[in-house]
């Protein structure tokens, strides 16, 4: 019997690790070309040909072998004649056309969520991937507080935290540590542990306050929205999230959202 749970990497993870270098997006097209190919299979096991195929061939922008964008996963397994290959083993297969691939089964349980999941970090790649010209520091900026408002609460915190220990300006420390305050706001608020949600959100408002004309965040709204949202802090559902505004992004389609549409086309 094969022993199939030797992955231990949280898709979080991979998730960030494109955050910092968007260069590594391949990572996650796979990941979204396997969710597209279990939909039309009805199983968890696919071709590896059809994957390769939608993640690689297609796509000529998008860089780097599928055994290498494999070993940067470390999610999938593949069976080839009854036999895993997983890990650096997957160098060891020699016929792509009969080799199944299938991710592993700590994922399968919550397969939909993490579908949806998947779709949402493709499409915050796809806006960073627009993104126009601007500093490193007030591209990383704005992504987290992309991620703040695509409700990422999870990541935001990680992913300001990673920056915050790398930020050198005492006024980007205390953003990225009332941006982690907020987050932990609506994450309490969400588990309807509203005291705590309400401290949280008047930390992140106090650090706030202190910072003045931060990049083109407005700031000022955004206290106002949190004080608002948590003077009556019952839990209701119809509750408009407070956001932080920002002209930033670009409506307009990106290379990324075409190929996304691309990859459903693929399937079709």
């Amino acid at each position: 019997m094969h022993n199939l749970e030797f992955q231990q990497r949280s898709l979080d993870s991979i998730f960030l690790e494109v955050l910092d270098d968007l260069s590594k997006k391949e990572v996650l097209l796979m990941v979204l070309c396997y969710i597209q190919l279990v939909r039309r299979e009805n199983s968890f096991e696919v071709p590896l040909l059809d994957l390769i195929r939608c993640s690689e061939k297609p796509h000529k922008h998008i860089k780097g072998d599928w055994r290498d964008i494999m070993m940067e996963l470390d999610i999938f397994y593949i069976n080839e004649d009854d036999k895993i290959y997983e890990g650096k083993d997957i160098f060891k297969i020699q016929d792509i056309t009969q080799a199944q691939v299938s991710i592993a089964h700590i994922y399968k349980p919550d397969f939909n969520n993490i579908s949806n999941l998947i779709a949402k970090y493709w499409n915050i790649v796809s806006k960073l991937s627009s993104f126009g010209d601007g500093s490193l520091s007030e591209k990383k900026v704005s992504t987290v507080v992309l991620l703040y408002n695509e409700q990422l609460f999870k990541e935001c915190i990680l992913y300001a935290n990673m920056l915050r220990e790398r930020s050198f300006s005492t006024t980007e420390k205390k953003f990225f540590d009332a941006l982690i305050d907020a987050c932990f706001a609506m994450e309490f608020y969400q588990k309807d542990i509203l005291n705590r949600a309400k401290d949280y959100a008047k930390s992140a408002s106090d650090k706030l306050s202190s910072i003045e004309n931060f990049y083109d965040l407005n700031l000022r709204d955004f206290i106002k929205q949190l004080d608002l949202f948590f003077k009556k802090p019952q839990k209701q559902k119809s509750k408009e999230i407070p956001r932080i505004h920002t002209k930033r992004y670009k409506k307009k389609d990106s290379m990324f959202s075409r190929l996304l549409n691309k990859i459903k086309r693929f399937f079709q």
